[in-house]
């Protein structure tokens, strides 16, 4: 039998790294390292069993001194990047299984004394459930910090958990509306929209137009008339889908998305010469496998079937696999060969 355990504790200015074999209850080896900003520790383990009656754990860690180089730690396992710094010592101890076990456990909890900057900093490196421990640790530090319960609503937001993602936004809302001009009120609405509850995201994708600072220069305001565009495509509204999709572009004339959903409301209009223009880019078929452009992908399609261009199937192919509706069932009416 073979066991292999490894794992990332934390990232950033401390890291922990574990890994310990076991082979057929005869070996265990492993390796633990930390590093901080300013010094490394390295600290390797083995467990040999003396008898069948008798264990013992030799636990030797290495500290070694080094100024701005990239020698070798005496272990000759690990190097010091430069400009780490640490004491050189070493020692040796033979010590019982369950207090090195103890002994381990408490050099890990030097994770927690990271501040709720550093913890917030983590978690926008990570995704999904990861980062979520990382936010939650931070608001277990600071339970107004407004930035932690965003970010945590957002993961949430892409774990699809939107029950969790609307109670995170509803917090930090309630503890400073006005932060980052306007995307707590932007991503709720995201959250909204993913709940098909438009009429929400629209008020809210509306009031994060009101919070943003036009005294800045640079504003999330393009995206925010592009979420409520879009938004307005879905409540039938193509008058209003149009101007908030044009003010997104006014502020951004390259606004990708922004572009595409000008095409798409120009082929709906019929109007499929004046959208050719807005679809030059990077859209392609291999598109559609991001649910961001999927639509895009089949509309484009629409368009290439209009003006008579053959490709038009492998437009309509692609977004048939991601399984949107209107490209499968035009799939089977016009792509199926007799």
């Amino acid at each position: 039998m073979f066991l292999r355990f490894r794992d990332t504790l934390c990232r950033g200015g401390h890291r922990h790294s574990i890994q310990v074999t076991k082979t057929k209850g005869e070996h265990i080896t492993g390796s633990l390292l930390l590093c901080w900003q300013t010094n490394i520790f390295s600290a390797s383990y083995r467990y040999q069993p003396i008898s069948s009656r008798r264990n013992s754990i030799s636990f030797c860690c290495y500290l070694h001194h080094q100024f701005f180089n990239q020698q070798r730690l005496r272990s000759g396992h690990y190097k010091i990047p430069a400009q780490q710094q640490a004491l050189a010592v070493v020692c040796n101890y033979n010590m019982p299984r369950i207090t090195f076990i103890i002994l381990t456990l408490l050099l890990l909890t030097s994770c927690s004394n990271k501040t709720v900057r550093q913890l917030l900093d983590d978690g926008f490196q990570e995704d999904g459930a990861k980062a979520v421990r990382l936010y939650s640790r931070a608001i277990s530090k600071d339970k107004n910090n407004v930035e932690a319960y965003w970010r945590r609503g957002n993961e949430f937001y892409k774990m699809k958990q939107y029950d969790n993602s609307i109670a995170d936004f509803n917090k930090a809302i309630s503890l400073d509306p006005s932060f980052n001009n306007g995307y707590l009120f932007g991503d709720r609405g995201n959250t909204k929209e993913a709940m098909t509850d438009l009429k929400g995201a629209k008020e809210d994708y509306t009031t994060a137009l009101l919070l943003c600072k036009t005294t800045e220069p640079s504003t999330p305001r393009e995206n925010f008339y592009f979420y409520r565009g879009r938004t307005n495509i879905k409540l039938g509204d193509t008058a209003s889908a149009i101007n908030d999709t044009d003010s997104a572009l006014y502020f951004w004339n390259t606004f990708p998305r922004a572009r595409y959903q000008k095409a798409r409301l120009l082929v709906m209009q019929g109007k499929y010469q004046e959208a050719i223009p807005y679809y030059k880019g990077l859209l392609d078929p291999s598109s559609a496998d991001d649910k961001e452009f999927l639509e895009d992908v089949f509309y484009l399609g629409l368009l290439k079937f209009k003006t008579g261009d053959t490709t038009f199937c492998n437009y309509w192919k692609a977004a048939a696999r991601n399984n949107y509706p209107k490209a499968i069932e035009y799939v089977s009416k016009y792509c199926t060969t007799k």
